[in-house]
């Protein structure tokens, strides 16, 4: 595929920083919480350099991985062929159905440049001068009738640069048809979709009533973890 040298560049030797403190939070949580057989949900998944470091240190089972970029998305398949533990999925999570733009300029723009350290976390719907029309759906949708995503999974990362809190919005629509409530990681970037601090805390307030422990906007540094009790 093409740019593949680049994004293995990429996953080898600079993904694991932005994703390590994720890594360790969520299998110190784990342990916590005594889950001993791992399956999760990955929105945004990447390079799945998430799935790598989890696998190991946990008895990971299963993934159910989304992403949207089609270059990341062709490196996934690439790199997870033989891997049966891993389900993926090409297209946009977000609240909306059909197609969405999706801007690719940052990773285009790195790799024609060869600038010295990849950062290709930063593609997200939105519009460019290059832009991609891709397929959106939402999480719910997707996962409305999967009885072995509901009886099993135990967390879901979210990482879309943009739109984590309408997926939230979303998920919370059918969270409570899982058999163990999930932890959700998710990224504070509610200010690139012009949600107002007020609304993206009242997301967030509303899981509450489903059986999660309060979360404070300002209790959260860069990303935030909504915890079951």
């Amino acid at each position: 595929m093409e740019y593949f040298n680049e994004i293995k560049k990429w996953d080898d030797l600079h993904c694991e920083k932005h994703v390590m403190n994720l890594v360790n939070n969520i299998t110190e949580l784990l342990e916590n919480r005594g889950i001993s057989e791992l399956y999760y949900i990955d929105i945004g998944a990447n390079v799945g350099k998430v799935y790598d470091l989890l696998k190991e240190r946990n008895n990971l089972k299963k993934v159910w991985m989304y992403e949207a970029s089609p270059m990341l998305f062709d490196y996934l398949k690439i790199k997870y062929e033989k891997d049966d533990n891993v389900v993926l999925s090409h297209g946009a999570i977000s609240n909306t159905e059909g197609t969405v733009p999706f801007d690719e300029t940052s990773m285009l723009y790195q790799i024609k440049n060869n600038v010295e350290e990849f950062n290709f976390g930063l593609s997200k719907i939105g519009n460019s001068p290059n832009q991609l029309e891709i397929n959106s759906n939402k999480i719910s949708n997707l996962i409305g009738n999967n009885e072995e995503i509901f009886n099993n999974v135990s967390f879901i990362k979210i990482d879309t640069e943009n739109v984590d809190f309408f997926i939230l919005d979303d998920l919370i629509s059918v969270v409570e048809k899982f058999k163990t409530k999930p932890i959700i990681e998710f990224e504070v970037n509610y200010k690139s979709s012009a949600i107002t601090n007020e609304m993206a805390q009242d997301i967030l307030d509303k899981y509450v009533l489903v059986g999660y422990k309060p979360l404070r906007l300002e209790d959260c540094w860069g990303d935030g973890i909504l915890i079951p009790n």
